[in-house]
């Protein structure tokens, strides 16, 4: 994949019209399989690929993630057990699809 940006904002998210498909898994976006910007690298996903949440100092805030970037996360957590500025926690954010 794609380097993750350093600091990403919503000028940098990847376009919904330049995106059909889930960036990870490549399933069809429609009326009910809804796109979510990965609130790290900008990517565009699927609510399955997104599922997990990164508390982000900057923002005071839980942000939604994809597998990829919690990964990287998880990875940079273990790493700096002394740093209490990153909490990475696993969530599920939607309903399952039918």
């Amino acid at each position: 994949q794609d380097p993750v940006p350093k600091d990403p904002t919503k000028e940098f998210w990847m376009k919904d019209v330049n995106c059909k498909n889930c960036y990870e898994c490549q399933i069809a976006f429609s009326t009910f399989v809804r796109r979510h910007h990965c609130r790290s690298c900008g990517r565009i996903f699927c609510s399955k690929c997104t599922g997990n949440t990164i508390f982000s100092e900057k923002e005071k805030r839980n942000m939604r993630v994809c597998d990829f970037c919690f990964g990287l996360s998880q990875s940079k957590q273990k790493r700096s057990r002394v740093d209490p500025g990153v909490v990475v926690q696993k969530a599920i954010t939607s309903a399952p699809e039918r």
